[in-house]
C-alpha cells in the first residue's frame, strides 16, 4: 500500500543543484516540512557528475534542438492550470556537442600464434635455413603481438565500455582546506557521506625565450622552497620572507596603508620580487589576475598557506567520485536525521527528490 503524501509544506525547493540541497537540509534540520522536487533524473543540477554514456545522454538532451522541443511540451498547461516560468539551468549552456577522436568500431584482435599448427610443425620436414627464417618470422610476430598489447589501439566502444570508470563534471572544483565549504561539510556533519583525496602537487608553466616551456612544481612550503632548482638563493629568501609576512599580514595593517587603493602585482614590486617569483605568487598561489586589489590579494595568499599541511602536502582537496556527490551528500544528511520518502515517479513533469 503506498504511503499517503504530504499535502502542506513550508518550504518548497526546485532543484537539486549544490545550493539548493544546501537550503532543503538546512530547512530540515530547523524542523521545516521541505518539498525537494528536480525535473532531471540525476542529482547535481549543474555541479552533476556523469559517467561516460550519462555525459552522453546529457549532451543529446543539451542539444539545441533537443531544448526547443521540450520547451514546446513544457508549454502545454491543462485546463485551468496557469504556467508559471523559473529560471532554466539549460540557458547556460549554448552550442552543446560532443566530439570523438577514437575510430567507431573496436579494433580486432590479433590472431595468436599456435606453436602447434601445422605451419610450425612442418619445420621439420625443412631444410636448417629454411627452419631459421620461419623462426625468426615467428619471433617478429610474437614481439608485434607484445608491442600492440602495450601499444593498445582504443576505439570508441572500448571507452564506452568502462563508462563507469568516468567521473566527469559538469563544474569540476578544487576545495581549499581551510575554505568556507570544506568547514561548512565539518561542521553540519555532511563531509561523513562523501570522500576526498587529496591533490598531490601544484604545478604551473613556465615558458622559456626560445617560446618553449616547463610544467614546475610551484614552491609553497618551506621545505619546496629550499629545494626547489627552478629558483635563485637570493629569490628564495625574498619569497620566504613573503610567504611568512601573507601568514600574518593582518598584525601589520600599517605596511599595507599605501598599498590600500592599488593593485596586488604592485605590492609585489615593491615588496623586491623578481618576474619568476611573481609569476609562482600570481598564478599558482594567490590564483588572482593582474588586475585583483592588493587586499583581495593578500587574502588568497592566506587562504592558500593556511590551508597547507591540514589533509596533505597541498591545500586543495577533490570530491572522488565527483562534484555531483556534495548536493547528494546533503540530501543524505536529511535522510539520515528525518524520516523521508523517496519518489521515483514523475509529478505533472517534475521527479521529486525527498519530501521531509
Amino acid at each position: 500500500m503506498e504511503a499517503e503524501l504530504p499535502t502542506d509544506y513550508d518550504v518548497i525547493v526546485l532543484g537539486t543543484g549544490l545550493v539548493e540541497c544546501i537550503v532543503a537540509a538546512a530547512s530540515a534540520r530547523v524542523g521545516k516540512k521541505v518539498l525537494h522536487i528536480d525535473k532531471n533524473d540525476y542529482y547535481g543540477g549543474q555541479w552533476a557528475s556523469f559517467t561516460l554514456k550519462g555525459l552522453e545522454q546529457w549532451v543529446e538532451e543539451n542539444s539545441s534542438a533537443a531544448q526547443q522541443e521540450t520547451a514546446k511540451e513544457e508549454q502545454e498547461a491543462k485546463g485551468g492550470e496557469m504556467l508559471v516560468r523559473t529560471s532554466d539551468p539549460r540557458q547556460v549552456y549554448s552550442k552543446v556537442k560532443l566530439g570523438w577522436h577514437l575510430q567507431n568500431a573496436k579494433t580486432p584482435e590479433a590472431t595468436p600464434i599456435d606453436i602447434n599448427s601445422d605451419s610450425v610443425g612442418s619445420q621439420r620436414c625443412m631444410g636448417e635455413d629454411e627452419s631459421t627464417d620461419i623462426n625468426k618470422e615467428s619471433q617478429a610476430k610474437l614481439e608485434t603481438k607484445d608491442e600492440a598489447q602495450h601499444c593498445r589501439t582504443w576505439s570508441q566502444d572500448d571507452v564506452r565500455d568502462l563508462s563507469r570508470k568516468f567521473n566527469l563534471d559538469l563544474a569540476p572544483k578544487l576545495l581549499y582546506s581551510r575554505g568556507s565549504l570544506v568547514e561548512l561539510l565539518i561542521s553540519s556533519n555532511v563531509a561523513r557521506y562523501a570522500e576526498f583525496k587529496c591533490i598531490t602537487r601544484v604545478l604551473t608553466w613556465v615558458a622559456s625565450r626560445e617560446g618553449e616551456g616547463n610544467l614546475l612544481v610551484v614552491p609553497c612550503t618551506r621545505s619546496d622552497v629550499f629545494t626547489a632548482d627552478t629558483i635563485s638563493l637570493i629569490e628564495k629568501r625574498l619569497l620566504m620572507k613573503f610567504l611568512e609576512f601573507c601568514h600574518s599580514y593582518e598584525e601589520n595593517p600599517e605596511q599595507l596603508e599605501e598599498y590600500a587603493d592599488k593593485l596586488f602585482v604592485d605590492f609585489l614590486k615593491s615588496r623586491k620580487l623578481t618576474d619568476n617569483l611573481i609569476h609562482f605568487v600570481m598564478e599558482s598561489i594567490a590564483m588572482v589576475s593582474r588586475e585583483v586589489s592588493c587586499r583581495e590579494g593578500l587574502e588568497r595568499m592566506k587562504l592558500f598557506l593556511t590551508s597547507l599541511g591540514r589533509y596533505g602536502a597541498t591545500p586543495f582537496l577533490f570530491s572522488m567520485y565527483g562534484c555531483g556527490e556534495l548536493p547528494q551528500a546533503f540530501c543524505r544528511l536529511c535522510s539520515y536525521d528525518l524520516q523521508w520518502l523517496r519518489c521515483s515517479g514523475r509529478l505533472e513533469g517534475c521527479c521529486p527528490a525527498a519530501f521531509w
